[in-house]
C-alpha cells in the first residue's frame, strides 16, 4: 500500500470528508496532501515527523501506517532476522507515537482471562469470564482486551503482550491488518492476508509458516487487533 492510499484510508476510516478537512485537522498543506494521495508509484517521502503528526491528529496507529506501506520495512531475511534489534525499532516507533498523544483519555474495557494464540494455534473453550480494566488512552475503536501468547507475531506484539480489539461486525479487514480469528477451532491472532486466490494467516517472525484457510466457511474473523 503506497502513503497516499493509507491516508485515503485513514479519510475513510475516521470519515474526514476532503482534503481540506484533513488539512484542518493535521495542520499538512492540502496541496501536499493532495500529492501524496495522487502519488500512485510511491515516489514522494514524507518525514516521520509528518507522517507521526498525521497519525496522531487522527488518531491512527504510527506503528500501522508505517507498516502497512513499508516505510520502515519489517520483511526481514529469516536469516538476517533479529528480534531483539527489531522489537527496539518498534519501541522507538511507539514511543513517538506517545509523544504526539498530548490528551489522556481513560476507558473501562473487558479483559479476557483466556488468552489466544500468537503461534502454532491454541484451542480454547468458550469462556465468558473477564475483568473490567480501566486503560489510558486506548484507541476510540477498541471494544475489548485480550492477552497474546506465542512470538509468531514479535516484533509488533510481544507474547503476553495485552492488544485492543474492534469487533467484526464494527470492522472489515483488509490485507495486512491484524486480527483475532478461530479456524477449525484454534484461536490465533495472524496478519490477514491473500495469496494466490485464497486467504491466509502470517506472522510477523519469519520462523512461523502461512496458515492457508483451505475450508474458508470454516474461518471465524472475532476482530481486528489496534
Amino acid at each position: 500500500m503506497t502513503i497516499g492510499e493509507m491516508i485515503k484510508f485513514i479519510m475513510q476510516e475516521k470519515d474526514i470528508k476532503s482534503i481540506r478537512d484533513l488539512d484542518r485537522i493535521t495542520g499538512v498543506s492540502n496541496t501536499y496532501l493532495g500529492q501524496l494521495i495522487n502519488d500512485r508509484d510511491g515516489k514522494m517521502s514524507p518525514t516521520l515527523d509528518m507522517i507521526a503528526t498525521i497519525c496522531s491528529k487522527t488518531d491512527f496507529p504510527l506503528s500501522k501506517f508505517l507498516k502497512s506501506t513499508g516505510y520502515i520495512n519489517l520483511d526481514i531475511d529469516k536469516e538476517t532476522w533479529d528480534p531483539i534489534l527489531i522489537s527496539n525499532q518498534m519501541k522507538s516507533i511507539q514511543k513517538a507515537e506517545l509523544a504526539n498523544s498530548t490528551e489522556e483519555r481513560k476507558r473501562t474495557l473487558k479483559l479476557f482471562e483466556q488468552s489466544v494464540c500468537a503461534g502454532n494455534g491454541d484451542f480454547i473453550y468458550d469462556n465468558p469470564d473477564f475483568q473490567l480494566i480501566e486503560f489510558s488512552n486506548p484507541p476510540k475503536t477498541a471494544n475489548f482486551c485480550i492477552k497474546i501468547q506465542g512470538n509468531s507475531m514479535i516484533p509488533m506484539i510481544e507474547n503476553d503482550e495485552i492488544v485492543y480489539v474492534q469487533e467484526r461486525d464494527k470492522t472489515n479487514l483488509l490485507p495486512g491488518d491484524i486480527g483475532i480469528f478461530c479456524y477449525q477451532g484454534d484461536f490465533y491472532c495472524k496478519v490477514f492476508n491473500y495469496k494466490s486466490g485464497n486467504i491466509v494467516l502470517s506472522s510477523y517472525n519469519p520462523r512461523y509458516q502461512d496458515i492457508t484457510i483451505n475450508s474458508p466457511e470454516e474461518l471465524n474473523i472475532i476482530g481486528r487487533v489496534l
